[in-house]
């Protein structure tokens, strides 16, 4: 996959390996004003707040990782949410 911002090939990887929170089974994603205002995020007051709470995959309940492609030109993580690609 090509990174959207320097063009340069990405690699594949999982979730499980970038970012683990919540006993390590979710990522969540919400605004800058969020996270700037919440001292501790929890899948409850981030959903409250309107964002978004991925499973990642590879917990003892969840053994299809989520995949995601890393740019080593620019840092650039992309996460496939919804495991299609």
């Amino acid at each position: 996959m090509k990174c959207p911002v320097c063009e340069k090939e990405m690699e594949r990887g999982g979730t499980s390996h970038l970012m683990r929170s919540d006993f390590g089974e979710k990522i969540f994603w919400a605004t800058n004003e969020f996270f700037e205002k919440t001292h501790i995020a929890t899948k409850k007051a981030v959903e409250k707040a309107g964002g978004k709470v991925f499973p990642i995959g590879r917990s003892i309940f969840d053994n299809e990782p989520r995949y995601s492609w890393y740019c080593r030109e620019c840092e650039m993580v992309l996460i496939d949410t919804q495991n299609k690609r």
